[in-house]
């Protein structure tokens, strides 16, 4: 027998095949895979994910232009109609609402025989809202201007606009999740797939941002876009332009998304094998007499689907460490500017030095995306988000140093460090949330829901409370000091789900001692 193999003659395994050592007993795979095919393997996934870029740009350009884009709407004498309240935080507040109700909708379909269809559905309507929503949106002046020309008819199309949006965001972050986790298979392909859609989340964020900073009326592109109702020096055609961008490349990465849910549909069978299979099974379940009464007494149990994935402790502590976590990370978004502006650089270099720092965000994101996976194996989940928690602590706390240093490499390098946990945080409640579904045979939709509530909901918080937080305060360093103490609970809770996890919710499976 030859040396490093497993059998005689030309037929023997390689070593790679047969090694049985703890490094090769992670998830389901026995053997090592090489890198060009797990490249390979996660095309499809990639294709899918690239749904999510244009979704993140719009909502990146909304959250720089929105504001100034409804003033010259509202009259600033009068308060606020509900429908100017609620434009700054749709999105959060649909995800919040929706997300439990369209995982319900996905579990309540999966016993049917089109089990794949109600993901796809949720895709496609997505897309098509966001298409329709950002042609109302970039066209919301032109519109009410041909319409009756009023104010209220400008701001009720910006709201419809905004809604669908908001809806697209919510069905198109829950499906193209839900796909990544069914697609990948094992849990560190779960990680990787989720950990890549974080990214390119990321850069469509930092893609729009850049499309705000453009000066696209000075540089004199696109003017042919300009109205009468939406000049070529105002605010509105800017916003018409990053829109239309947008639209664009929800066009591309939509009909991108698309074809590859098709194609992973169909697999490597010939689509004829497909209905073919697909009528034969119909055919069966239509000629055997008790065939819908196991799936009748199914969907009958579905209607406290969500009371029952909540009663999970595991699952609790995830929801837990996730609004912990994110309302530390909201603390710092909604007070980082004033902080750069009014009390560290002052004004014009405080916002040069903030957009640097995005810009490198997103280099900090990409090495966090690539290690992030082997932090999972080797700290496991509960352990790699107890340092991401104790690292935005630290990063909160920090900014006592970075206002007394008063220096700009120094401001900007802070700043970037935190695209490393906007990485792991986009990323470890989905995968934590889909293993901990499939240990316990449940539903990974729903899991990747719940787990999608509580970022809206710290969202949806800071935007209600940061003013009375502030003037209570009186400090930015005070609101960051606060997120920091969330960061802390967080990272608290994360640790006891280490000590009290037994049913894998880390990516290791589990070894025999010696």
């Amino acid at each position: 027998m030859a040396k490093g193999r497993s059998g005689y003659g030309p037929l023997a395994l390689p070593k790679a095949a047969v090694d049985r050592s703890p490094r090769r007993l992670e998830d389901d795979d026995c053997c090592e895979i090489p890198r060009s095919s797990r490249l390979l393997s996660m095309l499809p996934v990639g294709f899918v994910a690239s749904a999510l870029m244009p979704m993140a740009f719009t909502e990146a350009v909304l959250a720089e232009q929105l504001a100034g884009l409804i003033s010259p709407v509202t009259n600033s004498d009068e308060p606020l109609s509900m429908q100017g309240q609620l434009l700054p935080v749709l999105t959060p507040t649909f995800i919040f609402a929706l997300s439990p109700a369209m995982g319900s909708f996905i579990v309540w379909h999966q016993g049917s025989v089109a089990a794949g269809r109600p993901l796809r559905c949720l895709l496609t309507f997505g897309l098509s809202s966001a298409v329709v929503g950002q042609m109302l949106v970039a066209y919301s002046f032109d519109v009410s201007a041909w319409l009756t020309g009023s104010s209220e008819a400008c701001l009720n199309i910006l709201f419809l606009g905004l809604c669908l949006i908001a809806f697209a965001h919510a069905s198109l972050g829950l499906a193209i999740r839900v796909f990544c986790v069914e697609a990948a298979g094992s849990p560190t392909r779960v990680a990787e797939a989720l950990t890549l859609a974080a990214f390119i989340q990321i850069f469509g964020t930092t893609l729009g941002r850049l499309a705000t900073w453009s000066p696209w009326a000075k540089l004199g592109y696109f003017r042919g876009l300009a109205t009468e109702a939406c000049g070529v020096n105002s605010l509105c055609f800017d916003v018409k332009v990053n829109i239309l961008s947008a639209f664009v490349f929800t066009l591309l990465a939509g009909g991108l998304a698309i074809r590859a849910t098709a194609l992973a549909a169909v697999g490597k069978r010939p689509r004829r094998w497909r209905f073919a299979k697909k009528s034969a099974s119909t055919d069966q379940a239509s000629t055997s007499p008790q065939s819908p009464q196991p799936e009748h007494h199914e969907q009958a149990e579905l209607g406290n689907v969500v009371e029952a994935a909540l009663k999970d402790p595991g699952m609790v502590a995830v929801l837990l460490t996730s609004l912990l976590s994110w309302t530390g990370w909201w603390s710092f978004q909604v007070s980082v500017e004033r902080f750069l502006t009014n009390e560290t650089l002052g004004s014009i270099q405080g916002r040069a030095v903030l957009r640097a720092g995005q810009l490198v965000q997103l280099f900090a994101a990409f090495v966090a995306a690539l290690a992030l996976p082997r932090l999972m194996r080797s700290l496991g989940t509960f352990g790699t988000w107890l340092s991401g928690s104790l690292l935005l602590a630290s990063l909160l706390l920090l900014s006592v140093t970075v206002r007394s240093a008063q220096s700009t490499s120094f401001t900007v390098a802070w700043l970037s460090a935190f695209g490393s946990v906007l990485v792991l945080q986009s990323s470890l409640p989905y995968v934590i949330a889909s293993r901990r579904a499939k240990a316990r045979k449940s539903s990974a939709c729903l899991a990747i829901a719940l787990a999608s509530v509580p970022a809206s909901a710290a969202e949806i918080f800071w935007a209600w409370a940061a003013a009375d937080v502030r003037a209570l305060l009186q400090s930015e360093v005070a609101i960051l000091s606060t997120g920091a103490v969330c960061a802390v609970w967080s990272a608290y809770v994360s640790s006891s789900a280490i000590l009290r996890d037994r049913d894998g919710a880390t990516l290791q499976s589990h070894r025999r001692k010696p």
